[in-house]
């Protein structure tokens, strides 16, 4: 049983590979919950396009656990927004964001604001 918390699931449409399109939250998280129904205490990630123009709509989805980033990850720009827009947010629920600037340095802050 202990094992079994250790297992990751990716979840990606076939479809949605490379395409920059999603499929509605609610199929999103139809699927996840499905998993999670037959592999309980697993975590569940979302690939499938997740980017920085959907994140925010991503987020919505409280049963996903984190994301599978594919292209996004070959292009440092978009994935820097994407981290910025997941990780800060996340992080400010339970801190502040003076806290956060403490965690991933004030610099990279600042530099986006200018």
């Amino acid at each position: 049983e202990e094992e079994k918390k250790k297992i990751i699931i990716a979840y990606e449409p076939i479809w949605a590979i490379g395409t920059g399109l999603i499929p509605s939250n609610n199929e999103i998280e139809e699927i996840i919950n499905l998993i999670k129904h037959y592999l309980p205490n697993t975590k569940v990630l979302y690939g499938g396009s997740a980017n920085e123009n959907n994140i925010e709509e991503l987020r919505e989805i409280s049963s996903i656990d984190g994301y599978l980033l594919g292209g996004l990850s070959l292009k440092p720009e978009k994935l820097d927004i994407f981290l910025k827009q997941t990780c800060q947010r996340k992080y400010e629920e339970t801190h502040s964001r003076d806290d956060f600037i403490k965690l991933i340095g004030r610099n990279y802050i600042e530099e986006d604001t200018k």
